[in-house]
């Protein structure tokens, strides 16, 4: 299976590819792209994908890291997250908090800020409910007399 081939079947390019063939790292690009393209070359050619990944992670790291202070446009903030090894940790699975991670306890603190008002609301609510007495039926005139009458003799 030639290069080009593999190009077509992984819809990576061929220039990355040629890169890894030859061990180019000034051709490689960012190891989270790089790591997707190492899995997707593995399983075009028929090879375990996480073995081959297993065996090339330091490979990987090493490629970054040697390519990207040099770059031009490369800041020293991303260079120092480079240097303390975040793009590797991102890469690799390594245990790192997840981008995600604020957001979602964020989440969770506004859900349970919403129940604790709803409960204050229903809570407070039932107590100043006025009380609800059922309508008496108003009687036909000859009746409430009859009954107005029954009334003054018991008292």
């Amino acid at each position: 299976m030639t290069v080009e081939q593999v190009a077509q079947v992984t819809k990576v390019s061929g220039r990355v590819l040629h890169a890894l063939e030859e061990g180019d790292r000034s051709q490689l690009p960012a190891p989270v792209y790089l790591r997707g393209f190492v899995r997707a070359y593995a399983v075009a050619v028929g090879i375990d994908p996480h073995e081959v990944l297993r065996l090339v992670r330091g490979d990987i790291e090493r490629a970054h890291r040697s390519v990207a202070p040099s770059m031009p446009g490369s800041s020293s903030r991303s260079n120092a997250a480079l240097d303390k090894g975040a793009g590797s940790r991102i890469l690799f699975g390594d245990a790192v908090e997840s981008r995600r991670g604020p957001h979602a306890s964020h989440v969770v603190l506004v859900l349970l800020a919403i129940g604790m008002f709803l409960a204050a609301w229903l809570i407070s609510g039932h107590r100043n409910a006025p009380e609800q007495t059922t309508a008496q039926p108003e009687l036909r005139p000859e009746i409430q007399q009859r009954v107005d009458a029954v009334g003054s003799i018991t008292r």
